[in-house]
């Protein structure tokens, strides 16, 4: 059973388009923006979205800035996202700063993934 993106859902005080790097892409270079960007095929660089989803068979190496971050394929780095979702076929290693977050049984993980309080402009 397929798994929605991260991007197939709402985000908060978010707006912006959908971005898709496909299974045949390779991109290197860093990317900002308040839309989605959905991962395929493979990236190395720094990211600072709305969503970020990295689907079975993606891997991206870099540091992410985003609300919501779904892995589902191979991620190496720092994240810090206000909601995690690690699917079981996930691989990820370095260290994810979050407010929330699921780690399906069967994900393999190395690195820390420490918890941070809510951001500064949510307590005002």
């Amino acid at each position: 059973k397929a798994k929605p993106a991260a991007a197939d859902q709402p985000r908060a005080g978010r707006s912006g388009g959908h971005s898709v790097l496909d299974d045949t892409a390779v991109l290197e270079g860093h990317m900002a923006g308040t839309g989605s960007l959905e991962i395929h095929g493979r990236m190395q660089g720094d990211i600072m979205a709305g969503d970020i989803y990295i689907a079975p068979g993606g891997s991206l190496e870099g540091e992410v800035d985003v609300l919501r971050f779904r892995i589902a394929g191979h991620y190496v780095g720092r994240a810090d996202a206000d909601s995690v979702i690690i699917e079981s076929t996930a691989e990820v290693e370095g260290t994810i700063h979050h407010h929330e977050i699921v780690v399906e049984s069967g994900a393999k993980l190395k690195g820390l993934k420490p918890w941070r309080p809510t951001r500064k402009a949510e307590m005002a």
